[in-house]
């Protein structure tokens, strides 16, 4: 059985996300593994016996990164491990890094047919100029007192001992019809 750890990482660290999943997957059951420039020969008996989840992606202006993150891609596929490849247009860079994250996470987090919502923005919008503090501004509330508040709620609220419920969706969201 494959571990509970997630590995991510982006170039050098997709690379070495990939590889200790590869040596330890009792520990590392899932890999968020974006630009890979350098990726195994070949599964391990261990991670195939295991399942390890892989999300892989690269951009289409990073030619070595997106040869070999789509060569690894296809070898997963071929041992039908579960695995889900993307291609963006654009290069070996942060900006789309972090637009691919919370893609990847949702992925991996998931099983086949199942759905899972989760925040990842964990400090939602603190700059100055932000929606969310301009909000906080309105109901009277400083930066500061954000932050102490988040930290209180953080800090008191039980711990979620059962299971949230998922709601059942049948089809994704149309973009351009969403009310906001």
């Amino acid at each position: 059985m494959a571990g509970p750890w997630i590995a991510a990482g982006f170039s050098n660290g997709a690379v070495w996300a990939i590889a200790a999943a590869q040596r330890r997957p009792d520990l590392i059951g899932a890999v968020a593994a974006l630009s890979a420039g350098v990726v195994p020969r070949r599964i391990s008996g261990a991670a195939r016996s295991a399942g390890v989840r892989h999300y892989l992606a690269a951009g289409t202006l990073e030619p070595g990164f997106r040869r070999s993150t789509r060569e690894w891609a296809e070898r997963l596929g071929r041992a039908r491990l579960p695995c889900r490849y993307e291609e963006w247009t654009g290069g070996h860079d942060q900006v789309w890094w972090e637009q691919q994250l919370p893609i990847a996470l949702g992925f991996i987090v998931t099983g086949p047919g199942e759905v899972f919502a989760l925040e990842l923005n964990t400090i939602p919008g603190m700059s100055y100029n932000s929606n969310f503090l301009t909000a906080a501004g309105l109901c009277g509330l400083g930066p500061a007192d954000v932050v102490t508040a988040i930290l209180h709620e953080a800090l008191t609220r039980p711990r979620y001992d059962a299971p949230l419920p998922v709601p059942a969706l049948t089809a994704r969201p149309d973009p351009k019809s969403a009310p906001c």
